[in-house]
Formats: structure tokens, C-alpha cells, sequence
């Protein structure tokens, strides 16, 4: 009698273990992440909204894309940072091909590197993920356009100061070949000496 009693104890144990475990293994089959698509290690000016929002993309273990997902990005409440229009803190759901955007990011006035916190929520699950800022006075890709601009306009210049040397009779050929007769030289007459003159 009390082995009877003692299975059925175990028994009705292990049934509520299955009941009360059931949403946890569903919740692992879906495998939730977050991957992020653009805005790691991007370079922002200080005060100007970057040209590209972030952007994730939300999946399962099998990388299919997850519609509704629930995603947060929050940027640092001190040092080098920057804010949303809601504040720091900027909510979204993701689309039907997983992707949610973090949009209208403006970096605040300190310059230094830090990082976008993502959080990413979808039936019970939480996944996380992190995007890697930077804030600077001047974006380096910019100034370095510049320089390149500026030695583009130095090299065309001193290549036109050549070919104008050379159509000027710069060049040395002589006046009977056919080419551009060179300019008369100058003679300085000295009393009876002169110097100068062909």
C-alpha cells in the first residue's frame, strides 16, 4: 500500500514538473538573437544626426526573421552619449523581415567611444546586443576627403603650369623644325660690346 502511494506520488510529481517546464521549452525552441546591421563602429560629429539609423535584425536559432519582437535601444545616461527624440531610450517592433530601426540618433557634445545597449523581447525571451559608437568634433572619413580633394587641385595645377611652359616655347625646339618661334631675347648694348641678342 505505501509503494502504491509512493508511485502515485511521484507520478503526479513529475506531471506537474512537465506542466509548469512546458512554456520554458517552448520559449527555447524559438532561440531568439539580435543581429546588428548597421551603425557598429560608426564615427558621429558631435550634434548632427548620423545619415544612417540603427539598425538590428531579430531571429530564431534557424535565422528566420521574427515579426513583433519587441527592441530597445538605449544609449549611456553620462560621458560620451547621445539621445532619441523619446530620450535615451528608444522602442520599436520589428517588421516582417525581423529588422527594427533606431531612428533620429543625436550624439551629444562629448567626444569619446561607447556603446548603444539593444534589447530585444518576443514571448517571453530576451536576447541582447551591443552597438559600437563613437562621438568626434570631425569625422576622420571626411577629412581625409578633403585631403585627397586638396592634393588632386595641387597636382592638376602644377600639370597645367607645365603644359603652359611647354606651349609657351618652353620646350627648347628650334623655330626652323616647324614649331612655336621663341620670343626675341633682349640685347644690352655696353658701349661697344653688347650682351644678349641671337
Amino acid at each position: 500500500m505505501l509503494q502504491i502511494q509512493g508511485r502515485y506520488l511521484f507520478l503526479t510529481f513529475l506531471c506537474f514538473q512537465l506542466i509548469f517546464s512546458a512554456p520554458v521549452f517552448g520559449g527555447q525552441q524559438v532561440g531568439l538573437k539580435a543581429i546588428v546591421v548597421s551603425g557598429n563602429g560608426e564615427e558621429n560629429v558631435i550634434n548632427e544626426i548620423p545619415p544612417a539609423p540603427f539598425a538590428v535584425r531579430v531571429v530564431d536559432a534557424a535565422n528566420r526573421p521574427i515579426s513583433g519582437a519587441m527592441v530597445m535601444f538605449t544609449a549611456p545616461s553620462s560621458g560620451a552619449s547621445g539621445s532619441f527624440p523619446t530620450g535615451l531610450t528608444f522602442s520599436t517592433i520589428s517588421d516582417e523581415d525581423g529588422r527594427a530601426l533606431g531612428l533620429l540618433y543625436r550624439p551629444n557634445s562629448v567626444e569619446g567611444v561607447y556603446t548603444i545597449q539593444v534589447r530585444v523581447e518576443y514571448q517571453g525571451e530576451s536576447a541582447m546586443a551591443t552597438i559600437r559608437q563613437s562621438n568626434v568634433l570631425v569625422a576622420k572619413k571626411a577629412e581625409m576627403s578633403s585631403k585627397r580633394k586638396f592634393v588632386y587641385v595641387a597636382l592638376a595645377g602644377a600639370g597645367a603650369a607645365i603644359a603652359a611652359t611647354a606651349l609657351s616655347g618652353g620646350g627648347g625646339g628650334s623655330s626652323n623644325s616647324g614649331g612655336p618661334a621663341r620670343p626675341p631675347v633682349p640685347t644690352i648694348t655696353f658701349g661697344g660690346s653688347s650682351i644678349g641678342g641671337q
